[in-house]
């Protein structure tokens, strides 16, 4: 679906929120005339994305890269993605995955071990953060970590020109949190805090449940076995506490 087909939906079948001659107007009139403008809706298709992406892994790229350095053995990672699958070096040597506690308790040495030649490579996340084992050495430097991961989308909408990257059956979806965001806005004229709930979980029943943080992070740091645990999302961000194991790992 395309951005311009999206908001027009939202306009005219949810929202009420045109005017006569209004898809051909400048930018003037329509900042004008809108209760929400074109920036305030491409703002909340942006986050949409994202939050349907928190719930499902929909994206997928292959190859986010990182250049290795003598004697760096940490990089910061694209900051999009959410889960890692495979890291390769230089496309061929797999590279394995250890939690902390493993890592630290088989190589406890790893803070000066140097030189990849010939060894096993394994490396453990922090955070966003990779740190790779053994560090690299001159001969290492310039050799190329390729990480196959799902991720949140990588571009912000900003214009009706713009393409979504969820596929194309969810794109209809989108339209629920959109309602959810426009509906929350506080405006004497546009705010309607059930309505906006209403919309919310509507998105939620098509999605899932939002998928904390915490437990995002988790995704990337601990082994890929454990399980999420998604967590209601009532619209305050917080967690439901009548489920008190909802966002952690079994």
């Amino acid at each position: 679906m395309e951005i311009s087909e999206l908001i027009t939906i939202l306009r005219e079948d949810y929202l009420s929120d045109t005017f006569e001659g209004w898809e051909d107007a400048s930018d003037a009139e329509k900042n004008d005339q809108f209760l929400w403008p074109d920036k305030a809706l491409f703002r909340y298709i942006t986050e949409a994305q994202r939050q349907a992406c928190n719930r499902t892994d929909f994206l997928y790229k292959e190859s986010f890269s990182i250049t290795l350095v003598q004697g760096s053995p940490s990089y910061k990672i694209n900051g999009k993605i959410t889960f890692i699958e495979k890291v390769t070096m230089d496309g061929t040597t797999d590279v394995t995955h250890m939690s902390k506690a493993q890592f630290q308790n088989d190589f406890p040495t790893w803070r000066t071990d140097e030189g990849m030649e010939g060894q096993p490579l394994k490396y453990v996340m922090r955070g966003h953060v990779l740190r790779i084992y053994p560090i690299p050495d001159a001969v290492d430097a310039g050799k190329v970590l390729s990480i196959d991961a799902f991720h949140i989308p990588l571009e912000d909408i900003t214009s009706t020109g713009d393409e979504l990257e969820i596929p194309d059956e969810y794109h209809r979806d989108l339209i629920w949190w959109v309602l959810y965001e426009a509906y929350s806005k506080q405006d004497a004229d546009g705010y309607d805090r059930d309505k906006g709930l209403m919309y919310l979980k509507q998105f939620n029943q098509a999605f899932g449940e939002y998928i904390p943080s915490e437990v995002r992070l988790n995704q990337l740091q601990e082994d890929a076995s454990a399980h999420l645990i998604p967590a209601p999302y009532d619209g305050s961000n917080s967690l439901n506490s009548d489920n008190p194991d909802a966002g952690w790992y079994n």
